[in-house]
């Protein structure tokens, strides 16, 4: 396993054109021929953590090796030399190498994107892709402070679980202009698009409180295998869930949830 840092000075990007966003939960997806991102963009005022992302830099390629060593993977790590910021992202091992970037590009600036026109660079190891949202998720919640902390799915001991994975703060209800019934039904055949793209053959099953909150999610009930919305902490916990695949669903669904909830509330 072998891994570099290279700063890019003053060619890389131009600060003034690099947009911040609002925040969304960032899931995985499974886009037909290799794995996507979502939501993986910088916050808005992004630049007023510009001098503690200069401070550092090697800090972000140690811990990019942390994350690297289980599976072996190789790792490149470019960081812009002006701002801090992360532009690029490369993960090899025998079969692939991929790549993440920071897109600088009209209306999509300040989004991180899997390589979409390069067939060779492509993410199509659901691994790979955990690290790379991992890494940024870690990356993105420094740079906002924390505030807030973006979510990523993990590897807890011997089973795979979600960081972070919260309803917004303060939120105690779906918002009561919506009919919950309608968004109910929706919602079901969102689970079951998301749970299909990895390969899930059960259906998934969704059940909602009599606030309208996302409570459970199960996608086998052979094992009981399902994401549980903790009341206290608000966050979503996991229960038997043992791979990869069933964490980017369950994951997956909780945050499209959280992102509709988000929307909801711009709305109502």
């Amino acid at each position: 396993m072998a891994g570099k840092v290279e700063f890019a000075q003053g060619v890389a990007i131009r600060p003034t054109e690099i947009e911040g966003w609002d925040f969304s939960v960032p899931p995985i997806r499974w886009t037909g021929d290799h794995y996507g991102f979502e939501n993986l963009r910088l916050p808005n005022d992004w630049q007023k953590a510009s001098p503690r992302l200069t401070a550092k830099p090697q800090d972000w390629g140690n811990y990019l090796e942390n994350l690297c060593q289980e599976r072996k993977f190789d790792w490149n790590l470019q960081i812009d030399g002006e701002t801090g910021l992360v532009t690029e992202i490369k993960l090899r091992n025998l079969r692939q190498e991929s790549r993440v970037y920071l897109d600088t590009g009209f209306g999509h600036s300040g989004v991180y994107r899997g390589e979409r026109f390069d067939s060779t660079q492509m993410v199509n190891d659901l691994h790979m892709a955990v690290i790379y949202q991992k890494f940024l998720a870690r990356y993105l919640s420094f740079i906002s402070g924390d505030k807030p902390l973006y979510p990523y799915i993990d590897k807890c001991s011997n089973q795979y679980c979600s960081r972070d994975l919260a309803l917004p703060p303060k939120v105690v209800r779906f918002p009561t202009s919506y009919d919950y019934g309608r968004y109910q039904q929706g919602f079901d055949r969102k689970a079951c698009q998301i749970s299909g793209q990895f390969g899930l053959r059960q259906l998934p099953r969704v059940c909602f409180d009599e606030n309208g909150l996302l409570t459970n999610i199960q996608i086998d009930n052979s094992k009981a295998c399902d994401y549980n919305l903790d009341h206290s902490s608000r966050e979503y916990y996991p229960h038997n869930v043992d791979n990869a695949c069933e964490a980017a669903a369950l994951h997956g669904i909780a945050a499209t949830f959280i992102n509709d909830l988000i929307e909801a509330r711009k709305t109502s």
